[in-house]
């Protein structure tokens, strides 16, 4: 299916939910019309493999909120009660139903802002972030997001350094309702609160939201919130420690095939910082290198060592080449050329020291993450072809 095929496929539900928004049928249509306008002329905005759907949602959604804006300007005389104030709603069509007239009805008294939310909560895509973003749309303080939710989640390891951690962790989503004393209410990444993402909730969201002003201070009962993103400050004070890169050598000098070369490395330190959050909290951050990565570069496996087996082991951590490092003309044009490798005049050693963090601020400490620190160094290796006697 190409995008034109998409758009056309997506028609149906972009009627209801313009239908759903402005109540008259003419008035769906052209927002219809404006918003398919509007994504052929974007088309080339559109990424491959994201979802059409929460795509063209978000260009009908803004296309309405300018509507919205350019209406309140300016009155319609014709539509003025003899009482000089405007109908809250269209009256309905001849043949509705009592039920669907009494809902638009309920629907017009309504803001736009709690209209949508009703609405979103009445169409499939309100349940988008429960159903692992099928319609990609939820609503949020700011209006309607439209996107894949995703789960956030810390660093994980894989079996090589080169293609693991991030630098930081994603932010969780503003997903809970939260109330500051019941006095006024906020968006909160974290509990308590009403969770958006639970279809048992959908009535309280929008009861609270009704009854409560926001938490922005336009209200003289609305205290003054402050929301600390834990998370987000531990990962500042992580990323700003001193975290020290492996210092290392390895012995023989020359490396010799068949017999074990030795790495030696110098233990780093570890990393302890606390500090008071304006809401009073303490964080502790703690910061060490748990995992020791070796990349020999002999076309073995990356090897993995905990620090202290790495650091410990007064041996050094072993291993053995196989073939000698040899330079490209001796590789091409000497006999022993098949005992050389066929790439490096000298391995390239890489070690990486995978630095950890945990965080807390008056509860169970949580992990924050990892960060890694390479260093490397290109170590010559020979064969031995015999020992002289005396």
């Amino acid at each position: 299916m190409n995008k034109h095929e998409a758009i056309i496929a997506e028609l149906p539900r972009l009627r209801r939910y313009a239908r759903a928004l402005v109540g008259d049928p003419d008035a769906a249509d052209d927002l219809v019309q404006d918003c398919v306008e509007r994504s052929l002329s974007r088309l080339h905005q559109f990424r491959d493999g994201t979802d059409m759907r929460a795509w063209l949602f978000t260009i009908m959604h803004g296309i309405f909120v300018n509507g919205v804006s350019r209406r309140k300007k300016t009155v319609d005389l014709e539509q003025v009660s003899p009482t000089g104030e405007a109908p809250l709603a269209t009256p309905p069509e001849q043949g509705r139903g009592l039920v669907m007239r009494d809902l638009e009805a309920a629907l017009a008294r309504l803001s736009d802002e709690q209209r949508e939310i009703v609405i979103l909560v009445g169409l499939e895509i309100a349940r988008s972030p429960r159903a692992d973003a099928v319609d990609g749309c939820r609503p949020t303080p700011n209006g309607i997001v439209c996107g894949y939710s995703g789960a956030t989640s810390s660093a994980s390891s894989s079996s090589r350094p080169g293609a693991r951690s991030p630098t930081r962790t994603p932010l969780p989503p503003l997903r809970y309702l939260s109330t500051s004393g019941g006095r006024c209410w906020y968006w909160s990444r974290y509990r308590p609160g009403f969770d958006s993402w639970n279809s048992a909730y959908d009535q309280s969201i929008i009861l609270t939201r009704w009854r409560l002003p926001e938490c922005n201070g336009r209200s003289p009962a609305a205290a003054p919130v402050v929301v600390i993103d834990i998370s987000a400050r531990a990962w500042t004070v992580f990323r700003s420690f001193p975290l020290d890169a492996p210092q290392f050598d390895l012995s023989p000098e020359i490396g010799i095939t068949n017999l074990p070369s030795r790495l030696h490395l110098d233990r780093p330190d570890t990393f302890n910082h606390a500090e008071t959050l304006p809401d009073r909290r303490r964080l502790e951050v703690q910061a060490w290198v748990q995992t020791v990565w070796i990349e020999w570069s002999d076309d073995t496996p990356s090897s993995s060592h905990s620090l202290g087996t790495a650091v410990g082991d007064p041996g050094g951590v072993r291993h053995t080449y196989r073939l000698k490092s040899c330079p490209p003309d001796y590789r091409a044009d000497h006999l022993d050329g098949p005992k050389c490798h066929p790439i490096h005049d000298r391995y390239p050693v890489t070690v990486t020291f995978e630095w950890t963090a945990r965080y807390r601020a008056g509860g169970p400490w949580q992990q924050l993450g990892s960060i890694d620190r390479p260093t490397s160094s290109r170590y010559d290796v020979d064969e031995v072809l015999g020992v002289l006697s005396g």
